[in-house]
């Protein structure tokens, strides 16, 4: 109909070529109940699915982070996506990758794999461009394809919240886009190029470049994409071997956790309800959970709380567990954000999701890093996600993202202590400094100072666990380092440089006590 519209002239009866099918689907059995009219739609469908090589893909498919396309199919092909070479990577947000535009992307990837040779050219969703979760994505593709072309597009309200300039998006979303092209030939011995560029300002400016443009007026940079991240930018990269050659702050303080499913970065805790569970005084919180005992039935208490509906929660189980009076020697002091501490009660029946295997570690004895991993969720214009802490701190403590937590010292507790065992009762004296091995002894021998675990008298003569993370602290902290690993921090933890020069360390130690004490509001300045 739309095509008699144009002027169209049909020259024979056969049917458009134009079959409707949920592509991410995987072929069905043609049921009894199947209308006729769709029946054959649907084994053409198939037969084209299963049989006919694919060789061009085009399409804008839909973005949705929480995906209704949960065919098994799909998902295990997008499970690809989480290895290179593969091994799996540790991926911080994961579930993102059950965004649909990735699933449409792998499975562009997936016809041109089983033709052998072929193109795809989707506008979706930018985020896989240069975020930390969809490293894997972007070295399977490159192995995958002769070459990788990608226009970003822009226009993320989320990351120009906070930028002067004017960039819009050519759509009325909030979600940045990306233009990306994927070619594929049968003889491919090597990695693909990836050619990247990016267009920031008006919607009407994009438009107007687009439609005047071929593929010969961008200037493309090749060989933008590098191994460990494989970005899709055409950001600056020179730094990056000398980068990729500092260690991880991850290794600076590894931490040791006690069960496989723990060796992982320990991260912030999640209430899952806050308005119950979060106080800015312990009289708040105290009152808070009175009331909640007070209450006769769930949906009376939800009439005063915004409470977890999750199954990890029950209100049943956790007002029969705080009858007693246990849980008011459990008002905790926490970190809720930066320069913003508040108070909690320290028990799963309030603070449901507490993240032991850390926090059991913090305290007043102790301290640790609050580090953000992603540093582009955030929108700001330069990288600010690091922060310290005594007390357990807030899984959004930096809004968005999430933050890891890398304690300073760690604490030996016996079996079964981890549940409900905290710093505040564990002996001080047998504390272990967390602190890498390889790094210390990278210090050690380019300061000629020996490491000590706990401070000697001479300040000058050797090197405590304090001074590391008042030097890491310090470096964090430095516009230069921001500036300089901008493109990095975007999207990875921080890497750390290990200095030889031991009056530029004494006096980066200083600057990073200085700052851990304010930040911590704390009087003494002295490192």
């Amino acid at each position: 109909m739309k095509l008699k519209e144009t002027g169209y002239e049909f020259g024979s009866v056969e049917p458009l070529r134009v079959i409707f099918t949920n592509a991410l689907q995987e072929p069905l059995p043609i049921g009894k109940d199947t209308p006729e009219f769709l029946s054959q739609e649907v084994v053409v469908a198939d037969r084209v699915k299963s049989h006919v090589p694919i060789t061009v893909v085009i399409g804008n498919p839909p973005y949705a982070g929480h995906s209704d396309n949960t065919d098994d199919w799909i998902t295990r092909l997008v499970e690809d996506y989480k290895k290179i070479d593969g091994k799996s990577v540790r991926l911080g947000q994961g579930k993102w990758l059950q965004n649909d535009y990735v699933k449409f992307i792998r499975l562009a990837e997936w016809f041109l794999e089983r033709s052998g040779y072929g193109a795809f050219g989707l506008i979706t969703d930018h985020s896989y461009v240069d975020s930390g979760t969809f490293v894997a994505m972007r070295a399977n593709l490159r192995s995958a394809l002769k070459r990788i072309t990608v226009l970003d597009l822009q226009g993320n309200a989320k990351r120009n919240a906070n930028r002067p300039d004017v960039d819009e998006n050519v759509f009325d979303i909030t979600q940045g886009v990306a233009i990306v092209v994927g070619t594929k030939l049968r003889a491919q011995r090597r990695d693909g190029d990836v050619h990247a560029f990016e267009i920031r300002g008006t919607r009407e400016g994009k438009y107007r470049l687009l439609e005047s443009a071929n593929e010969h007026f961008f200037e493309w940079e090749s060989g933008s994409c590098h191994k460990p991240y494989n970005l899709f930018v055409r950001a600056e990269s020179a730094h990056l071997d000398e980068y990729d050659g500092l260690p991880s702050v991850t290794e600076v303080f590894p931490g040791s956790y006690s069960s496989e499913k723990a060796k992982r970065i320990g991260t912030g805790f999640v209430t899952t309800h806050d308005s119950f569970a979060v106080g800015f005084t312990s009289e708040e919180v105290i009152n808070n959970i009175k009331t909640f005992l007070g209450t006769k039935s769930e949906n009376e208490a939800r009439g005063f709380f915004d409470l977890c509906s999750q199954n990890q929660w029950n209100y049943h189980s956790a007002r029969k567990n705080l009858q007693s009076d246990e849980w008011l020697d459990k008002v905790r002091q926490i970190t809720y954000r930066p320069f913003d501490s508040r108070f909690t009660v320290w028990d799963r029946q309030v603070c449901v999701h507490r993240r032991l295997e850390v926090h059991k570690h913090l305290g007043p004895g102790n301290i640790a890093l609050l580090i953000g991993q992603a540093g582009n969720v955030v929108g700001a214009d330069e990288w600010a996600l690091i922060y310290v802490t005594r007390p357990p701190a807030d899984f959004n403590a930096f809004y968005r993202g999430g933050c890891a937590i890398l304690p300073l010292h760690l604490y030996p507790f016996a079996p079964g202590e981890s549940a409900n065992t905290s710093v505040w009762d564990a002996d001080s004296e047998k504390r272990i400094p967390n602190i890498g091995a390889s790094v210390s002894a990278g210090l050690v021998e380019g300061l000629r100072l020996p490491f000590v675990t706990v401070r000697a008298d001479d300040y000058n003569a050797s090197m405590c666990p304090e001074d590391i993370l008042h030097y890491v602290y310090s470096i964090l902290h430095s516009p230069t380092y921001r500036d300089r690993y901008s493109q990095f921090l975007a999207i990875d933890f921080p890497r750390i440089p290990l200095i030889s020069n031991v009056v530029l360390f004494r006096s980066l130690c200083q600057l990073g006590a200085d700052l851990v004490a304010l930040h911590l509001l704390e009087d003494d300045y002295a490192a």
